[in-house]
């Protein structure tokens, strides 16, 4: 039997910045899994920064989903980009409306899902701002198994916006 197996994280799968997560997406790929490596979040700004994970070419790329053969088996690194606004705003912005700009897109997250996470067997979260999307997707793939890899416990940062999500995960 194939499994499916979503990785949800922040790093892109093509990147200088190889981690913990590359080298799973890798192993499940060896084994015959179906591996997506949802890149999250990637707000619409970034269209316009310059930095090796955030910029126009690699919004665009991940928005329409790029595979990579890993094996005898591929990877599809994609994102759906959401209305996240930058940090500086982030410190001002009441906390409601950071979590739905993070958490929406032009595009339906519920399309989005059913369109490319349909019949997933295992969501593997990274400690990021994945984990705002845990109880959606949990709602939606209630057979699915869940796991938690805390690469940068979000509970060690000074940031306690995410220590609710992360605690939420952890029961």
């Amino acid at each position: 039997m194939r499994y499916k197996i979503v990785f949800l994280t922040y790093h892109n799968w093509k990147t200088r910045r190889l981690g913990g997560f590359h080298k799973f997406a890798e192993h499940t790929c060896a084994k015959g899994y179906n591996t997506i490596f949802f890149s999250f979040e990637r707000p619409y700004y970034t269209f316009f920064k310059k930095d090796e994970r955030q910029n126009r070419n690699v919004l665009k790329k991940l928005s329409k989903g790029e595979y990579y053969r890993v094996g005898n088996s591929y990877i599809l690194n994609l994102t759906l980009p959401t209305f996240a606004p930058p940090g500086i705003l982030r410190k001002i912005l009441p906390r409601k409306i950071i979590v739905w700009s993070q958490t929406h897109s032009v595009k339906s997250f519920r399309k989005f899902y059913s369109k490319y996470f349909l019949g997933t067997d295992f969501f593997v979260f990274e400690s990021n701002e994945s984990l705002l999307l845990f109880n959606e997707i949990k709602k939606l793939f209630p057979s699915s198994i869940y796991i938690y890899r805390p690469s940068d416990p979000l509970m060690a940062s000074p940031d306690t916006f995410y220590h609710k999500y992360e605690k939420q995960i952890l029961k």
